[in-house]
């Protein structure tokens, strides 16, 4: 039988490179009779990806990473876990995501930017006691919200609400396209369907994302007239892979039967 599963490791334990005053896992930390238990070891992390994956039997297991500061642990440790996740047989998925203070590293903002082309070499910075992202060009740097366009700002945006939404049971997005192009558009509602565990709602004018290669049927709905019902509701042909759901929806194909 297929699960899901999801889980949180502290790789780094209560190790952190900052002491920020909000911070409540420092006290707690102190109070233990063992503050600090290291960096977990490769030996562990590969033995619970493989009792996660003989549990999921071919399901999705998300596994979030906290701390402590989750990068000190260093990045080697995250591209073993890559590894052994890919030497997994069963057809169990995995996603990731991980909570840190941005301080170590920045590729992961980058990454996730270039997957748009959206491509920016950035980092993390102070100024004048405000924590600030920069990006790095061949003659200057530039404070990143001050140059980058409506949409790249609403995409970071985005990115900040993406990897807390594994914390939510609910998650809702009004007009989440308005700033983007199609591609992105489709781009960003492929990134949110990797969430496990977390209902998703997110509303749009932008019809050409009416695709049985995005979402099945019975997740798309209309919103008119103060209701709101699923466009499998709307007609009384049962909906399959090769309908065109845009081009039904504009001949009318969803006005009610």
């Amino acid at each position: 039988m297929k699960r899901n599963l999801s889980l949180m490791i502290k790789p780094s334990s209560s190790k952190c490179n900052l002491k920020c005053k909000y911070c409540f896992y420092h006290s707690i930390a102190d109070a233990r009779d063992i503050k600090d238990y290291g960096f977990m070891p490769l030996s562990t992390l590969k033995e619970i990806v493989l009792k996660a994956a003989d549990y999921c039997n071919g399901g999705h297991c998300s596994i979030g990473f906290q701390g402590g500061e989750s990068t000190l642990v260093g990045l080697e440790f995250y591209k073993e876990l890559i590894k052994y996740t890919k030497e997994i047989t069963n057809s169990t998925s995995f996603s990731f995501s991980i909570q840190t203070n941005g301080t170590l590293l920045n590729d992961e903002w980058g990454e996730f930017l270039k997957e748009n082309n959206i491509d920016y070499e950035l980092y993390g910075c102070e100024v004048d006691g405000r924590k600030a992202i920069y990006c790095h060009f061949d003659n200057k740097d530039a404070d990143f919200f001050k140059i980058a366009s409506t949409g790249t700002r609403s995409l970071a945006l985005f990115y900040y609400w993406y990897i807390r939404m594994e914390k939510a049971s609910f998650v809702f997005i009004d007009e989440f396209d308005a700033f983007y192009h199609y591609e992105l558009s489709e781009s960003v509602q492929k990134r949110l369907r990797r969430i496990s565990d977390v209902q998703v709602f997110t509303t749009t004018h932008n019809t050409d994302l009416m695709s049985n290669d995005l979402l099945r049927p019975d997740c798309y709905f209309l919103l008119e007239n103060n209701s709101i019902n699923a466009i499998s509701e709307l007609t009384e042909k049962e909906l399959r892979q090769a309908h065109n759901l845009q081009k039904m929806y504009k001949a009318g194909a969803f006005n009610g039967r």
